[in-house]
């Protein structure tokens, strides 16, 4: 047992993440941090199983010291990790290996490097998928962009579907709102998914040619209960729409009450207006429309923003 954990974020929102966890949890203190890693020292010991239950942190774990190496192939290195994972009974976390849920788990991040070399730090959780990433320090490594994608939001929308698990099925429908020029469609198209774009701008070429992608050419607030009871009863929301997320919400929740839809993603914009406390009414919101599980995080391809799942999860 320890009295300290240490989180990583996405650098330059170390504020947003001290915020959050001063709001959640009042027993943590802030100890040392570097841009993208913070520590936090409790009153209390904290498990392996603790749930920091933050959406700034991309990942974290409770700490077991530090070591500086010139390198993660260092022979000092591997052999801290092999003496950690005996000592703690625990699996080595591996860059593209999701660990089984309640398996413990060793991890590490870089909080630094100097000429000195990388200061390493390793850390210890039990694995849920519902709390941690799947992937090492929160990191998609495998995920990247086709050639054939016509924006960067197709980053986006693989990564939330790949850390939300919804539980999509080839053949659903799914509505994107603000759906131009076409990135996240082209992830919701290579899932299988009959894709509504709904954007008044053009879409790339390639999606728009796509026997599976429908442009609807209009403002989400223009969509009409005919059009959106033809998606059927599986269908999905979806949206990246660069506004208030007060009105994107808005626009979500007038869809599911035209027509009830299943779940979806949204990526909440992070506004000058926008703060923790309205995110956690916006959750609010979306489990008082029926959505059932709803969870919020900052994903390695977010920036100014954050990504809501809401809706049913595969096992």
């Amino acid at each position: 047992m320890t009295n300290f954990l240490w989180a990583t974020c996405q650098t330059g929102f170390e504020a947003w993440l001290k915020n959050e966890v001063a709001l959640r949890h009042p027993g943590l203190r802030s100890a040392y941090s570097r841009p993208g890693f913070l520590t936090f020292k409790s009153e209390t010991p904290v498990a392996p199983e603790f749930d920091l239950r933050c959406a700034f942190a991309r990942s974290f774990a409770c700490s077991l010291g530090k070591l500086t190496v010139p390198s993660e192939h260092d022979p000092a290195f591997l052999e801290k990790l092999d003496e950690l994972a005996k000592r703690h009974h625990a699996e080595i976390a591996q860059p593209l290996s999701e660990p089984q849920k309640g398996q413990r788990v060793l991890c590490h991040t870089i909080a630094r490097e100097s000429d000195a070399g990388k200061e390493c730090w390793f850390g210890l959780h039990t694995h849920d998928p519902a709390v941690h990433r799947p992937w090492l320090d929160g990191i998609p490594s495998h995920i990247a962009l086709p050639p054939e994608a016509p924006s960067r939001t197709f980053l986006k929308m693989e990564e939330g579907l790949q850390w939300s698990r919804l539980a999509l099925r080839a053949g659903d429908a799914a509505l994107e709102l603000g759906s131009a020029p076409g990135g996240a469609s082209l992830a919701l198209l290579n899932r299988g998914l009959r894709v509504s774009g709904v954007d008044p701008a053009d879409m790339a070429d390639s999606i728009k040619t796509s026997p599976h992608f429908r442009h609807i050419r209009k403002q989400s607030t223009q969509l009409t209960k005919t059009e959106l009871e033809s998606l059927g009863s599986r269908y999905w929301i979806f949206s990246d729409m660069n506004i208030d997320p007060r009105s994107a919400l808005k626009s979500i929740l007038s869809c599911r009450a035209k027509a009830p839809a299943l779940g979806g993603l949204f990526m909440l914009k992070l506004t000058d207006s926008i703060a923790l406390e309205d995110m956690d009414s916006i959750l609010q919101k979306l489990r008082a429309a029926g959505f059932g599980e709803v969870s919020m995080a900052q994903l390695y391809f977010n920036r100014a923003e954050l990504c809501v799942a809401f809706g049913p999860r595969a096992l």
